[in-house]
């Protein structure tokens, strides 16, 4: 049983989703992942997009030579909350599929980016989440400890701050920069937009300032209370809230304090205005702006009585201020009042939001909230807040188990999602290929590893190195073998890319004309699979031949074993297995659509594909698995005698075997 496999993994430690309490909770393999990049399908070049799904779920009367849109199924809407299919216990046998989950729902307590398609979520448990605009995706923070505040003041310098501990991103890469002498529970954190220093305040009143030169100073704030929220206007102009109503502030170099709000009330969140002021929100939906002189209450207007708490602000400008907190309470201040944002949807509407944050531009205003379970709300400048769970949401093309146990997962958006090993998590490898769907991944015979992807895209992760980013020609490439010592690509029309090791990449001569969607390798060379049936030996010399599969149907997947065997899925569900250079007919049914193909440690063959369908067994008996799954299954691979599917809308399953 894999349970850790995607909860969030930091650098030596384990976190399984059993420890947060995640699995059951956070199974949200129901997200439909439509692209809405334009980037297309593994099948896309070996079936008509435009076919449509006949029938039931299982396609069993769908068009026999045409696979449907991935895009169109819903991928796992009749899930239910524990990854079961809905309706509960059918009495039925043990499901051999292992929902896992890309899914947080632990506090998710803020959230900041410098612009619309760049934001950072932090959370408990060392949670460290980022938004490129497209998808959200895990990146390592190498804590444990709860992450509160996010601030910085470009995509290359962002900082994060929790329970004793202070982080930052420097573009490449995330260094823990904790304050040594001054040990402090951190809620708050800001960079001064003046300044290269830091900011952090805390419990008990303590406020540290990381200097020019990366050392720490504590500033005597004249406090002892807990102070939950920091902002700055420049690095002299600071602001803090905190516990029993109290504000400190830095004026002149000196630390001041003010009562902006009776003791009874707790002050959450302090921003910056559009006009220069300082506002400040709490328990009760207390409100209250600076004037330069004192403090200024405001009603919340909140119809619920009393008003519900509030928890974070953010301003976009003058005049314009949002706030937001307990059970959804969302409010925008315009006209010189606040007023409520209406939130669609019970679920969201019960849900605490701890994190506000947003980007303007023109009329266009770009927000994310954060919160409790996971819970989050999107604004993509359409003036609709939506649903925006703290999960990977976008399709997972495939999966790759390399010789040292570590486990890539392509995906869209570019994604590459990295786990050290069976057992542990994954992290998003950072690359800078947004917008790009990454189709495979393989081995590259020294400690790292190749991906390639949509538009002749290929990325090299080294061992220990910082990933490059090369572009090969201007097709699709959708699978890459180590084949020898040689890293070969295929892709659409048949092209071919290798690269020997220490070499550049070269175009060969395939001989095919139709698509080639996926390579392995064996003993006996490199074995590729495509289009109309294709399927192609090359050899170590880098020559390539045909050979006949006896059919012409779409074939999408290709593993390969041993010196001379391989197996293939395709489209009308078929498998085909090849051995001693002839290829054999395993299993076949039209209306059904197989993409992904493993072979385990047992001999087992394991291919999954559309609507969840699973196929699984001996060569000689391989037949469907009754499993729970319902979303498209796009990838698969072998570790040990189980094996990891993946798939639409961030769907992950270990499949244990036949019940």
């Amino acid at each position: 049983m894999i349970l850790a496999l995607l909860a969030p993994a930091r650098a030596g430690s384990v976190r399984t989703c059993c420890q947060t309490g995640a699995l059951a909770a956070t199974l949200l393999l129901a997200a439909a992942g439509c692209g809405g990049d334009g980037t297309t399908s593994p099948a896309s070049d070996v079936a008509p997009t435009d076919a449509v799904l006949q029938g039931d779920a299982t396609g069993q009367d769908a068009a026999a030579d045409a696979a449907p849109p991935l895009d169109s199924v819903d991928a796992g809407s009749d899930l239910g909350a524990d990854g079961d299919a809905a309706g509960g216990d059918t009495g039925g046998p043990p499901d051999p599929l292992e929902p896992l989950s890309l899914a947080w729902n632990g506090t998710i307590h803020a959230v900041w980016g410098p612009s619309a398609d760049e934001a950072w979520l932090v959370g408990e448990a060392g949670v460290l989440l980022h938004w490129n605009g497209q998808t959200l995706a895990p990146r390592a923070s190498g804590t444990m400890a709860t992450l509160r505040a996010v601030h910085g003041r470009s995509k290359d310098d962002v900082y994060f701050a929790g329970d004793n501990v202070v982080l930052r991103w420097d573009g490449a890469s995330v260094t823990n920069i904790t304050p040594v002498e001054i040990k402090g529970d951190w809620h708050g954190v800001v960079a001064p937009p003046d300044s290269v220093q830091v900011l952090v305040a805390g419990a008990g009143g303590l406020v540290a300032r990381r200097l020019d030169k990366g050392t720490w100073k504590a500033e005597a704030t004249s406090t002892t209370v807990d102070l939950f929220a920091i902002t700055a206007t420049s690095a002299g102009s600071v602001w803090a809230a905190g516990a029993f109503g109290t504000v400190v502030r830095l004026s002149g170099g000196n630390w001041l304090s003010d009562q902006a709000a009776v003791a009874t009330i707790t002050l959450y969140a302090v921003t910056t205005l559009g006009d220069g002021g300082i506002a400040v929100a709490g328990t009760g939906g207390f409100l209250a702006q600076w004037d330069g002189k004192g403090w200024a209450s405001a009603i919340s207007n909140d119809p619920v009585d009393p008003p519900r708490d509030l928890y974070a602000l953010w301003s976009p400008g003058k005049g314009e201020a949002w706030a937001i907190g307990k059970d959804g309470v969302l409010l925008k201040f315009a006209g010189g009042k606040w007023g409520v944002v209406d939130i669609t949807g019970p679920y969201l509407k019960s849900k605490t939001f701890r994190g506000l944050w947003g980007w303007k531009k023109g009329d266009v205003t770009v927000a994310l909230a954060v919160g409790e379970e996971g819970a989050g709300l999107h604004n993509d400048g359409k003036g609709a807040w939506k649903d925006f769970p703290a999960k990977v949401a976008r399709d997972l093309r495939d999966i790759t188990v390399l010789p040292d146990g570590r486990i890539v997962v392509p995906g869209e958006a570019g994604l590459l999602l990295v786990a050290p090993a069976a057992g542990e998590a994954f992290e998003d490898l950072a690359v800078d290929v947004t917008g790009t769907t990454m189709e495979g991944a393989c081995d590259d015979g020294a400690g790292g590893f190749w991906a390639v992807g949509d538009k002749g895209t290929v990325v090299h992760a080294g061992k220990g190195g910082t990933p490059a980013v090369e572009v090969v020609g201007a097709a699709h490439l959708r699978g890459c073998a180590r084949v020898g010592t040689t890293t070969v690509a295929v892709g659409e029309g048949g092209l071919v890319f290798a690269r020997a090791d220490g070499g550049a990449w070269k175009a060969e001569a395939s001989g095919a004309k139709d698509s080639l969607t996926s390579i392995a390798a064996m003993a006996e060379g490199g074995v590729a699979v495509g289009k109309s049936g294709i399927a192609l030996l090359r050899t170590a010399s880098g020559t390539w031949k045909p050979e006949s599969t006896g059919t012409t149907t779409h074939l999408n997947r290709v593993t390969a074993w041993g010196a001379s065997e391989a197996a293939a899925a395709g489209d009308n569900g078929l498998v085909l297995h090849r051995k001693g250079g002839s290829w054999k007919k395993l299993h076949e049914e039209a209306g059904t659509f197989v993409y992904g193909i493993a072979r385990l440690d047992d001999g087992r063959i394991v291919a999954a594909g559309w609507a969840g369908l699973v196929l699984a067994g001996q060569p000689d008996a391989i037949g469907h698995v009754v499993t729970s799954a319902k979303t498209v299954l796009l990838g698969a691979a072998s570790v040990g005698k189980k094996a990891l599917l993946v798939g639409k809308g961030g769907a992950v399953y270990t499949f244990g075997g036949t019940p």
